[in-house]
């Protein structure tokens, strides 16, 4: 067993019932890291060509990091990998709390789900073994209620759950997988996935440790990496007010889409801030297990029509903030909270509901969907009511609600007239960053394999700040001058590779967004901080980033083999044809070609095929992918 892993994985059959454990070589480990990188050779491994993501065949992958669970800040992270019914590509979503830890501390790094059920059922996780339990009782539950009874069931308070709601049952597309009450691993739609296969939840006890191989040294690092946070400006802010501090910031680049994507100003944003919710609403803040930075928000609203079940509750956050405000026109942010509250335990992803509802909210003051289509429901802009109506109508799959439940870009084709204000890519709803503020973004969305995600090139929204926020990335890269200027296509090619390869890294290790995402910490000492776990040598440019970028070009060959085309790399109509109107990004568009033919060149990607190069894939390590694309 390497150092940092538990080094062996769970296989559930649940077509055949069977649990079976797995062990993995060192090498497996080595070469992908965990999380992300694991999950992804296995996917590329298991799955065949032409699959729908609702076959049984399909797999969902639960995994963890070499990081995950250490006692050190911001590694609290797990994955979430399957096939997407939204992309039909790799689709990966990850989240933060106490499940994966909880999970690794079974002695398992990872689990992987195939197959289908007949009836409900629940996978049992304990040390060193898995059991496949019914669940017909929990089907129909919302995600908190099913937290509880099998809390109850098991008799354990300290189980930790990941289950979907009503929405992953219904096989809503972009339903999202809950643990710890409103912890969300939510894009891509794997909660469908586990809903087609009646899977309801995964829950698991234990107490074994992760092995450290420079334990006390490891020690001494955290303390002084938890000492740095703590000092911190950027992230006694973050603390205070949550990741919706970027509204205010953001909004003066025009980077906060509005209306549907429409718009860059609007008069309610002072009533939906950060600050804002200090001020009303907010308990609390939460961190994840063994976290200083406490980024989660707790929030009460205990009367009034929006008054929320438990008090206090999981609050929503910037994507959410935006997606259920801004982009709809709302400026309740009591409202918005209760919306949130609703998706958790529905269990559906913030960032597409709101896209969702705000496609909606354009299609009818067009007057492609009637009153009549939405059950009764006005859903004018800046509605709050009709955009709580219109979850419940998506979750239920009632009237208008069936096809809204099949995501923005299916949906544009079953009303006719709507495609040009359709914003996803890859058939995946656009995160809560305008690239039209940032070109290096718009570039981002175009080249990342999940679509329309924004976390896995996070520091390419702060170069809206006007300069690269970790200094080592400036290092490495290298950047050319125009890079600095968010608005200019020059340059932006480097910078974002160099981001993607670095953040596939975190995502593989399990380490938390935030931790990259601000200049606190030089990244540069992050591998280094991996080896103190694990052992290997790993230095930042030959082995951190080439792992990285190995894990890239295996996700991108994934796609291939699913059926990628240089089309995939499209950005929507209203990013590339329809100049901001207003705000700090005015008149400006995303100028995509060629940024994007310098990135293909950068990455040594054939311009026509999309495929990575024979010689690029034998560089990595990766000769039967190269073998599998261009024999």
């Amino acid at each position: 067993m390497p150092f940092g892993y538990m080094g062996k994985i769970l296989r559930v059959d649940l077509t055949t019932e069977a649990v079976e454990t797995e062990e993995l070589p060192e090498s497996l480990y080595q070469k992908y890291i965990g999380g992300l990188g694991l999950a992804a050779r296995i996917l590329y491994d298991d799955l065949p060509k032409d699959l729908d993501p609702l076959d049984p065949k399909n797999e969902v992958i639960f995994m963890t990091g070499p990081y995950t669970g250490v006692p050190a800040p911001a590694s609290a992270r797990y994955e979430v990998v399957t096939l997407s019914p939204q992309t039909g590509f790799l689709g990966a979503a990850n989240a933060g709390g106490f499940f994966g830890p909880t999970l690794k501390k079974t002695g398992f790094d990872g689990i992987v789900i195939r197959g289908a059920a007949k009836n409900p059922l629940y996978l049992w996780v304990t040390e060193d073994e898995g059991e496949l339990r019914d669940a017909q009782h929990l089907w129909g539950q919302d995600t908190y209620a099913t937290e509880d009874l099998i809390r109850k069931e098991l008799d354990n308070d300290r189980i930790r759950v990941a289950c979907i709601g009503p929405a992953g049952e219904n096989l809503v597309s972009y339903a999202a997988i809950i643990c710890d009450r409103g912890r969300a691993a939510a894009r891509s739609g794997g909660a469908m996935v586990l809903g087609s296969k009646k899977l309801k939840a995964v829950a698991c006890f234990g107490k074994k440790q992760v092995q450290i191989a420079h334990k006390s040294k490891f020690k001494e690092i955290a303390t002084i990496f938890n000492k740095k946070i703590l000092k911190d400006a950027i992230f006694k802010t973050l603390k205070l007010y949550g990741s919706e501090m970027l509204i205010s910031l953001q909004y003066i680049f025009g980077d906060v889409p509005i209306k549907n994507w429409k718009q860059s100003t609007f008069d309610g944003i002072e009533k939906v801030t950060g600050h804002a919710m200090y001020k009303t609403i907010l308990v609390r803040d939460k961190a994840c297990l063994g976290c200083v930075i406490s980024c989660k928000r707790h929030v009460r609203i205990d009367k009034g029509k929006y008054k929320l079940d438990e008090n206090p509750a999981s609050g929503p956050e910037y994507e959410t903030v935006a997606a259920l405000g801004t982009l709809c026109m709302i400026d309740n942010i009591y409202a918005i909270a209760k919306a949130n509250d609703l998706c958790n335990r529905y269990g559906l992803d913030t960032i597409s509901t709101g896209s969702v509802i705000a496609f909606a909210m354009e299609c009818y003051e067009k007057g492609l969907i009637t009153k009549e289509d939405l059950n009764g429901i006005d859903l004018k802009w800046g509605n709050p009511n009709a955009m709580i109506a219109c979850i419940k109508l998506i979750t239920n799959k009632e009237k208008i609600g069936s096809i809204l439940a099949l995501g923005t870009k299916k949906a544009s084709k079953e009303i006719e007239g709507s495609e040009k204000f359709a914003v996803t890519v890859k058939g995946l709803e656009v995160a809560m960053h305008d690239p039209r503020s940032n070109q290096m973004l718009g570039l981002h969305y175009a080249t990342t394999p999940f679509g329309g995600r924004h976390s896995s090139g996070s520091e390419a929204i702060a170069t809206g700040l006007g300069s690269l926020p970790s200094p080592d990335l400036d290092f490495v890269a290298k950047p050319d001058e125009r890079a600095l200027d968010r608005l200019s296509p020059i340059g932006k090619a480097r910078p974002i590779i160099t981001i993607q390869d670095r953040n596939m890294m975190f995502d593989s290790a399990g380490l938390c967004i935030w931790l990259v995402s601000m200049p606190v910490i030089p990244t540069h000492y992050l591998p280094a901080f991996l080896s103190l776990i694990t052992g290997w040598r790993m230095s930042y440019r030959k082995i951190f980033l080439k792992t990285g970028e190995r894990i890239s070009n295996l996700i991108h060959a994934f796609n291939i083999k699913h059926g990628f085309t240089m089309k995939d790399c499209e950005l929507p109509h209203r990013l590339i044809k329809e100049p901001a109107v207003d705000g700090g990004s005015k008149g400006h568009v995303v100028y995509l070609e060629p940024m994007l033919r310098e990135y293909f060149k950068i990455r040594q990607w054939d311009w026509e095929t999309g495929k990575p190069k024979r010689e690029k894939l034998i560089e990595l390590g990766l000769d039967d992918i190269a073998d599998d694309l261009w024999s």
